[in-house]
């Protein structure tokens, strides 16, 4: 069952960050997309709690871990969008989507370390087939002419692109890890739901205080 919610989940995040890349064609929206992106889906997920459990706030059993947890996940997943959406503002999705694919494969590293969790031999596997295909992806991506103005530009788009990534990989690698902690200490909907909303509510003030700099330093 777990391989059918990894595929439907990689089907859905490969069309969530076309749709995205596309809204971020209107410069300087990066963070309005968030603040809208995840109020909604919080707002979704609350509603699938309250009918799943029949309240908004279900049983925590230990509130240190649970809101340690959350809050760890609401920090790191604040700078891993910000600097996402400015990756997806500046590079190609085809130069990003080897990144975003071996980010999976450096996800397995905090849990055998914070959890005592192994990867098990089917793991193994798929992480083999993720770094075939992102090598593919990426030799896809690099073969072509010789460069011209247009596509050194452009490249240069992609490498900063690129560096802004990192640092959402690099959070994306350990916020799964404390998401566990805090699903385990109650209802994983409703852990997923405060998570979403308190993510977007974090982005409000970046919309209000950070519009004008972004479009200052996307126009630039």
């Amino acid at each position: 069952m777990w391989i059918i919610y990894a595929v439907l989940g990689a089907l859905f995040q490969a069309v969530e960050m076309a749709i995205k890349k596309k809204a971020l064609q209107t410069r300087g929206v990066n963070n309005t997309i968030a603040a809208v992106a995840f109020v909604a889906a919080g707002l979704l997920l609350g509603l699938f709690t309250l009918l799943k459990t029949g309240t908004l706030w279900p049983e925590i059993h230990d509130a240190t871990k649970f809101w340690g947890g959350i809050l760890g996940v609401v920090a790191l997943n604040l700078v891993a969008v910000y600097f996402l959406y400015q990756a997806l503002d500046a590079a190609d999705l085809n130069y990003l989507m080897p990144f975003m694919a071996l980010t999976s494969l450096a996800m397995v590293v905090p849990p055998i370390f914070v959890l005592g969790e192994l990867p098990s031999p089917m793991s193994l596997v798929g992480i083999a087939l993720i770094v075939v295909g992102a090598v593919a992806m990426d030799y896809r991506t690099r073969s072509g002419g010789p460069p011209d103005a247009r596509t050194t530009a452009q490249d240069a788009a992609n490498r900063k692109g690129k560096r802004c990534f990192l640092v959402t990989a690099a959070c994306f690698t350990v916020a799964p890890t404390l998401m566990k902690l805090a699903i385990v200490e109650s209802e994983p909907l409703f852990a997923t739901y405060v998570v979403h909303l308190l993510i977007g509510l974090g982005f409000i003030p970046l919309v209000v205080a950070f519009t004008r700099i972004l479009q200052e330093t996307f126009s630039s």
